[in-house]
């Protein structure tokens, strides 16, 4: 029998923007990523649910940076907790499970003196170990959260 092999990618960013604000945003606020990251966020689109509480389903039209092509991601939101601002995701199908049998998503906002810190975690389980982690869905969040932390600094928030 094989032994599953779930491994992960964390990430640390700070942010000046109120972090209440990027919560909110990161949660709820998916239609405006199109706006906001139009160069990477293609669309947003509710499937089940109201779209930020545990059990919502969301499609998502996407571009990895470095590349032209649109992919999808079909999740589902598995935990949520906006008191302590944390958020688990797991991509049900889509183009990134072409690659990895499991595919998950935390996200804690933490609040600072002046600011915020995100910690983002992927936990993954690849098909095949020669494919290589997902170190550019890492950068994609790393630049995303910069996106949405300047359009809160920009809208004075």
């Amino acid at each position: 029998m094989a032994e599953t092999k779930i491994c992960k990618l964390e990430m640390t960013k700070e942010g000046k923007s109120n972090p209440r604000k990027l919560y909110e945003l990161i949660k709820y606020k998916h239609h405006h990523y199109p706006i906001i990251f139009p160069e990477t966020f293609k669309n947003a689109e509710i499937l089940e649910g109201d779209g930020g509480s545990t059990g919502s389903i969301e499609l998502w039209k996407y571009v990895v940076t470095g590349t032209s092509e649109v992919l999808i991601a079909k999740e589902r939101i598995d935990e949520a907790d906006d008191e302590k601002m944390f958020v688990a995701l797991n991509v049900l199908e889509g183009d990134v499970m072409n690659h990895y049998k499991h595919y998950a998503v935390k996200i804690q906002v933490n609040s600072k003196e002046e600011g915020y810190l995100v910690k983002c975690t992927i936990e993954f389980e690849k098909i095949d170990q020669s494919f290589p982690d997902p170190h550019e869905y890492m950068d994609l969040y790393a630049a995303w959260i910069d996106k949405l932390d300047a359009h809160l600094v920009a809208k004075g928030c």
